[in-house]
């Protein structure tokens, strides 16, 4: 598990202050794919998007969403548009 990047840009490819540091909401850490995951369970990724593991809502950076439903096995999944 990476903590913190070292590059000098925010989860977004944003420059981080001065000097390049910045530091993580408490609680939060960085996942291997550059996406944020805060301590309250929401992981925003790279492309703005974002997934509420409590809730099951997917938010897409246009601020459209759509509903996750637990299967049997407690995984998310996403019903199909038919």
């Amino acid at each position: 598990m990476v903590c913190g990047r070292t590059d000098g840009k925010g989860a977004q490819g944003d420059e981080k202050g001065a000097g390049g540091s910045g530091t993580l909401p408490e609680g939060a850490h960085e996942n291997e794919d550059g996406s944020i995951t805060t301590a309250d369970g929401i992981t925003t990724y790279k492309n703005g998007d974002s997934f509420n593991d409590n809730t099951g809502l997917f938010t897409f950076k246009d601020g459209s969403t759509t509903q996750g439903v637990k299967d049997a096995d407690g995984a998310w999944g996403f019903p199909e548009d038919k």
